[in-house]
């Protein structure tokens, strides 16, 4: 009786073969999303930030895309990539002109398919970023080099170069315009703003003729930045030192309110934007 008990047990099995009976099927091995941001929250509008999804087990059987959001229902994936061998996938995030906003990151690990990957779907929670101005004073302003040569040999002859004015509101002010000149041995050629109107405040004269302009920003909110293009010409004389300095513009300043008019401040001047006079080796 046994024996026959038996014999049709493997009958039974051997049908199930026959007509295609499935397995009991393995589900994909769980996983756990997490995310990181160096440095941490709050950081300061222009920081560069590293921002790290990890999955676990470690697996490189998928991808990790980093999302983002600033409602935490609308998400954009802005990058996407294979974890390396401890399970993480990083970017790097620039926070610039995003002053008095919160961005949300998460890490989505997404299987690379079916077997012999096994691994499932997960997602991290939400990482909240947050971004302020971080400037010190009412506002800030800069002037550097934008094109040009900045190493121009000697007996440069008509060359254009462009320095910018930018100034940043670290807080809501008013009233805010910028002054400052272009150096005596170039020729001012004109201006372009993103913001306002610019004017030729004064020239002087003599021995060399620079040009003094006004940019007239208006009211500005925390964490606004405008910029200021100058575009000017010249040319080095063939006798100029290798090594010497050559001085495109003259020191900036912006002044500005931070009580709705009722007094104003200025601020501390910029350093005068320059080129290097090079010499061939």
């Amino acid at each position: 009786m046994k024996s026959k008990k038996i014999l049709l047990l493997l009958a039974v099995a051997a049908l199930m073969v026959l007509v295609g009976v499935p397995a009991l099927a393995v589900g994909p091995t769980p996983t756990t999303s997490t995310i990181s941001i160096s440095p941490p929250s709050p950081v300061c509008d222009g920081d560069q930030v590293t921002i790290t999804g990890k999955v676990t087990p470690v697996t490189v059987c998928g991808t990790i895309q980093i999302q983002d959001s600033t409602d935490q229902q609308n998400w954009t994936t802005i990058d996407s990539g294979s974890p390396d061998g401890s399970g993480n996938f990083s970017i790097v995030f620039d926070t610039t002109g995003l002053a008095g906003q919160t961005v949300y990151f998460l890490s989505h690990f997404v299987p690379g398919g079916g077997r012999p990957c096994g691994y499932g779907e997960s997602k991290s929670p939400a990482l909240p970023l947050s971004i302020g101005a971080c400037c010190e004073g009412g506002l800030q302003i800069s002037a550097d080099l934008a094109s040009g040569d900045g190493i121009p040999p000697p007996g440069t002859t008509n060359a254009t170069w462009q320095f910018e004015i930018k100034v940043k509101a670290c807080q809501d002010v008013t009233g805010v315009y910028a002054q400052g000149g272009t150096s005596g041995w170039t020729t001012f050629n004109g201006a372009s703003q993103t913001a306002g109107t610019w004017e030729i405040y004064k020239t002087t004269t003599g021995k060399s003729s620079t040009k003094v302009l006004r940019w007239k920003i208006g009211d500005m909110t925390a964490g606004q930045e405008e910029t200021l293009l100058v575009t000017v010409k010249g040319s080095i004389k063939p006798s100029a030192v290798c090594g010497s300095i050559q001085y495109l513009s003259g020191p900036w300043s912006a002044t500005y309110s931070t009580d709705g008019g009722a007094t104003f401040q200025k601020s501390d001047y910029t350093d005068r934007v320059f080129v290097t006079v090079t010499c061939a080796p």
